[in-house]
């Protein structure tokens, strides 16, 4: 990702973050929800925005409110960015932490056999 797609990936999610930990979307499912990281498609037009939940919640449900309110959030970025167009934005599960988890686990596991 050149430095151009970072900038715009970074000031995305601090946009989203921001926002949502303000309580700018008033949805129980996203009141847990915490921005991780973005990415940008080098022409700039697709945002993939990464998340994980705070607190035990459904990721289903966190999924599904994101999908009810991707307009007012793309209406959000259009306020705050300075673009010509704005992203289309998709929303993912961010499983990076899981699986660091999970390895750390599995070392730690191995390193007790021994």
């Amino acid at each position: 990702m050149n430095l151009r797609q970072r900038k715009f990936a970074d000031q995305i999610r601090d946009i989203l973050a921001t926002h949502l930990s303000h309580g700018g979307v008033p949805d129980a499912d996203l009141s847990s929800v915490m921005i991780t990281r973005a990415k940008v498609t080098p022409d700039l037009q697709i945002a993939t925005i990464y998340f994980r939940l705070f607190s035990e919640g459904s990721v289903d449900k966190a999924l599904a409110a994101f999908a009810l309110h991707k307009g007012q959030l793309r209406k959000l970025l259009g306020s705050k960015l300075i673009s010509r167009r704005v992203p289309d934005i998709r929303f993912f599960y961010d499983e990076a932490q899981d699986q660091a988890d999970l390895v750390e686990s599995l070392l730690h596991k191995i390193n007790t056999e021994k």
